[in-house]
């Protein structure tokens, strides 16, 4: 016979905390998507990443590479995500102005385009090397 498991529920013990008054809302904190950090996707749909789609992610490559040069984007990180070509860019901006005008950019380039994504959310750092 093996051991019993015990599993916590840390959202469950939260839930009845706030439930019965012992916390506060504001004590369950949410995780958004910093103001400086914005996701660009390339997708496919069973038959590769669009003609229209892998422009698009060319020029925002370009744009990033040149948002670099001037210092307004400190990391980018380039994100295979799946098997047909599908491609994540995400940048991390030096401003949350910087990041806006970049945002504003970007839902432009992509307006129109299928499969072509832009989103601000959360940059993953890139993993590390454990050799």
């Amino acid at each position: 016979m093996q051991p019993a498991r015990t599993v916590l529920l840390p959202g469950v013990f939260i839930g009845a905390a706030l439930a019965s008054g012992c916390a506060t809302a504001p004590a369950v904190a949410t995780r958004s998507a910093p103001a400086t950090d914005i996701a660009v996707y390339a997708l496919s749909r069973g038959q590769g990443v669009p003609r229209e789609a892998r422009q698009a992610l060319r020029v925002a490559r370009d744009l990033f590479a040149r948002w670099g040069a001037e210092g307004r984007v400190l990391d980018l990180i380039d994100t295979p995500v799946g098997l047909e070509g599908d491609t994540r860019l995400c940048a991390r901006f030096a401003s949350p102005a910087d990041a806006a005008s970049a945002l504003k950019q970007l839902d432009e380039l992509g307006r129109d385009v299928d499969l072509f994504e832009v989103r601000p959310e959360r940059c993953a750092p890139p993993p590390r090397d454990t050799r």
